[in-house]
């Protein structure tokens, strides 16, 4: 049958996009599953072999036996798929005693453990019963729904060759069931400092986020297949109902109206005489006002950058202290509000300079500085996790939350004797070994309506401290 060459391509678009579509889904699916499901398998079997190596082996095998010890003195073993009957809580009660031994309840707790840093929902301990192809669960470290010791399950792989020899455990096996899911099930053995196997670390990985992940993006090939095809169609009925030339003017008259990013079309060079040469001039034209425009755009991006960077600094400027480095007045201002707002457990603590006019006029003000800063120094370094201020000449704040609070008395001890031992350095010079006195309030909303209200109680106690200092009344500021 003769056909139109518009059909003839259409039919060829349509069957290429089919068969690249499918193929594409088909390869991305076969894929992604054999990589997730590889990822899974090495997963838990990191998981069971590192759980293997830091379980108690000797409580093991002291529960394994306690627990096969009733297990085998059992007539009827009721298993798993009978939970909740009366027959299946009569049977598990002969264990009963067992879930309040010392090995069961360590045990259990080291699962746990273990469950809350890895962040799974189910890891146990089982040994197999190799004739009757069962496992026996000794203890599982679930917080809900948890397997009690005795409990017995049948094992539901067609491959059962790996019991034979349980050396290296229970290789990684996905299960479905309508209570769980997809589960991937995979154990360890629990070797003994003499190398005997006393039980099998194990666990069950859900798969059903994978599971469903996999559906859901391979509903969404789907649909951008379809999308896609359906896209190129309408393109493929397009180009072949119009002609070349017609396409190529309308590109060459957009093209010298738009602006874009660089695309270096000038070392292109076309002399045809035809359309596609005007094409290929347009672009030039239009690739040389991209240039242009996107030069213009990067230096007012270099401007605003510049800007901001001066903002930011003026910024950090005007809230820190020259000469310490500290926060200043401004600053603190700034934290005391915040404070006001919050309703965390916090102290102030005031601190003066002493003798710092002597030091001024005996040795000059430059030892002074040092003095202030070799004292700020001190103070920064004894409380490590708290904001210092420096609210004026020789006053500093520092404002005690969390661990320097909960430390604080430590701390003002360290500091108290850090002050002492520089007084007795006799290798150091007056000013680098200053003395001042501190005081320290905390808030408490029986006494105080603010942090103004605590500063005032520190400032009160470190007048007090002066007081003991120097023996007399300190000269009002």
């Amino acid at each position: 049958m003769k056909l139109p060459l518009k059909i003839k391509a259409i039919l060829m678009i349509v069957m290429i996009s089919l068969l690249i579509g499918v193929a594409g889904i088909i390869v991305y699916n076969q894929g992604m599953n054999r990589l997730m499901l590889a990822e899974y398998e090495t997963h838990s079997q990191d998981i069971t072999k590192a759980l293997a190596e830091v379980l108690d082996a000797d409580q093991v095998r002291t529960l394994r036996d306690d627990v096969c010890e009733i297990y085998e003195k059992e007539d009827h073993v009721v298993l798993s798929d009978q939970w909740g009957t009366p027959e299946f809580e009569a049977y598990l009660s002969h264990y009963s005693a067992i879930e309040r031994s010392e090995a069961f309840l360590s045990l259990r707790q080291q699962l746990r453990r273990v469950q809350d840093v890895i962040d799974v929902d189910c890891l146990y301990i089982i040994w197999f019963d190799v004739p009757e192809r069962r496992y026996i669960y000794l203890v599982d470290g679930a917080y809900e729904d948890a397997c009690p010791p005795g409990c017995v399950d049948p094992l539901f792989t067609d491959d059962l060759t790996y019991l034979d020899n349980l050396e290296e455990g229970c290789r990684p096996n996905v299960s479905h069931t309508p209570e769980y899911g997809y589960l991937m099930t995979t154990a360890s053995p629990i070797r003994t400092a003499d190398g005997e196997i006393v039980g099998f670390a194990a666990v069950d990985l859900s798969m059903n986020e994978l599971v469903k992940q996999e559906r859901g993006l391979t509903k969404t090939l789907l649909l951008v297949f379809i999308i896609i095809t359906v896209l190129i169609c309408l393109i493929g009925i397009i180009v072949v109902d119009r002609t070349m030339v017609r396409h190529i003017n309308k590109l060459s008259e957009t093209a010298e109206k738009y602006s874009a990013h660089d695309l270096n079309f000038t070392k292109i060079s076309i002399r045809t005489g035809d359309e596609i040469e005007k094409l290929a001039d347009s672009i030039k034209r239009m690739e040389q006002d991209i240039k242009d425009y996107y030069n213009n755009l990067l230096k007012t991006k270099n401007d605003l950058e510049e800007a901001r960077e001066d903002a930011e600094t003026f910024k950090r400027e005007a809230n820190i202290d020259p000469l310490t480095g500290l926060r200043n007045k401004r600053a603190y201002d700034f934290a005391v509000a915040e404070l006001d707002k919050g309703n965390d457990p916090y102290a102030i603590m005031v601190f003066d300079l002493n003798d710092l006019k002597t030091i001024n006029d005996r040795y000059g003000h430059d030892k002074g500085s040092i003095a202030i800063q070799i004292l700020t120094g001190l103070i920064c370094d004894i409380f490590t996790h708290s904001p210092v201020f420096r609210i004026g000449g020789d006053e500093f704040v520092v404002i005690l939350t969390k661990r320097d609070f909960e430390a604080r008395e430590s701390l003002i001890g360290q500091f108290r004797d850090e002050l002492r031992k520089m007084k007795e350095n006799s290798k150091l010079k007056p000013w680098e070994k200053p003395t001042a006195a501190c005081g320290c309030a905390v808030y408490d909303e029986q006494k105080d309506n603010g942090a103004a209200s605590v500063f005032k109680r520190a400032d009160k106690n470190m007048y007090k401290d002066k007081k003991k200092m120097k023996g007399t009344n300190p000269a009002k500021r």
